[in-house]
């Protein structure tokens, strides 16, 4: 079926270049809305982090913001298997010892609600990157066993060397039906964002939850004001853009409940996140055209900041740096 899109790109926003959009194209799919499947949307922007090609939408339906088209899962798995510690992590080489006096913010939040786990045996982390969140769980609950979901090859060794069980390294694989693991606790900070199929993994975590499991989620504020001169807000391994109202359909689509929900904290401001457990009734999610205009007129009127120069000298600043200090060392020996 044809997808259905009304484009209205603002004036200040600009396509990528030739190149970019074949290889977009060569390497894309096309999809309906991952919360009410409807394929009615409308074009915000092509401007994306580093160069690398995105095509932002918003359902009309339901508000939902996401990349269509988008990379093939092909393409994002090499991606992250390959290329994503060198734009997103590019200190990301060496164990980094814990330090036990040092604050956590996922456990911070779920001692100040009152939602920490009591003597739980497995906990789970999705996106674990180098294990740094689990090794401080492992600090407090000395008897569990840890467990982690990461594709990346560098965080895969470090995760080893760290004595945390790799459970599968694509989070849309059969690894909730590969054992008879059930998790007290789930842990997924900023990952979200990036999958291909948000509900689907949600409804996994469900089907894996102990009865009292506790899930912890966070993800970037779409309602949030972007920073001037931050740079780039849209980026190609953000696949979804989430605020309060699509947060809370997920939840209720894949039955769970979220007993907490804060649209940021001292922590940070620019993120929600909530806590979640099993839903003991069936819950219903619900929206309207009211939250597709309020998301669409706040994206266009906060990326009036991006129409700057400096904003993508910026953003190659931040790619190129780490690169070029590395090269320096190596010259001055």
């Amino acid at each position: 079926m044809k997808m259905q899109c009304v484009e209205r790109l603002t004036p200040h926003i600009q396509t990528v270049n030739e190149n970019t959009n074949l290889n977009m194209r060569k390497n894309s799919i096309e999809i309906a809305c991952n919360i009410c499947e409807s394929i009615d949307y409308e074009l915000i922007s092509r401007r994306g982090q580093f160069g690398l090609p995105v095509n932002v939408v918003i359902c009309k339906n339901c508000g939902l913001t996401y990349l269509n088209p988008r990379w093939s899962k092909e393409r994002y798995q090499l991606f992250y298997k390959q290329e994503y510690d060198r734009y997103y992590r590019p200190n990301f080489r060496k164990i980094k010892p814990i330090i036990s006096n040092k604050k956590n913010i996922i456990y911070d939040r779920l001692n100040f609600y009152d939602k920490l786990p009591v003597a739980p045996s497995n906990i789970l982390d999705i996106g674990t990157g180098d294990g740094i969140n689990l090794e401080y769980f492992m600090d407090v609950y000395s008897n569990a066993n840890f467990y982690a979901i990461e594709p990346s090859s560098q965080g895969q060794r470090l995760l080893d060397k760290k004595g945390i069980v790799l459970l599968a390294d694509d989070v849309d694989t059969d690894w909730e039906q590969n054992n008879n693991l059930k998790f007290d606790l789930i842990i997924m900070r900023h990952v979200l964002e990036h999958f291909l199929d948000p509900l689907a993994v949600l409804k996994k975590i469900q089907n894996c939850l102990s009865d009292d499991g506790i899930l912890y989620l966070a993800v970037p504020n779409a309602l949030t004001p972007f920073k001037p001169l931050q740079g780039f807000w849209f980026r190609v391994v953000h696949t979804y853009y989430f605020n309060k109202y699509s947060l809370r359909n997920l939840m209720a689509l894949s039955r769970m409940n979220s007993i907490v929900m804060k649209e940021g904290d001292d922590y940070n401001p620019t993120e929600i996140f909530l806590i979640a457990k099993l839903a003991k009734n069936e819950l219903k999610p619900e929206w309207n055209n009211d939250i597709y205009r309020l998301q669409r007129d706040f994206f266009v009127e906060q990326m009036k900041n991006e129409n700057y120069p400096i904003i993508y000298l910026k953003s190659m600043i931040n790619l190129y740096l780490p690169w070029l200090v590395k090269l320096k060392k190596q010259i001055l020996g």
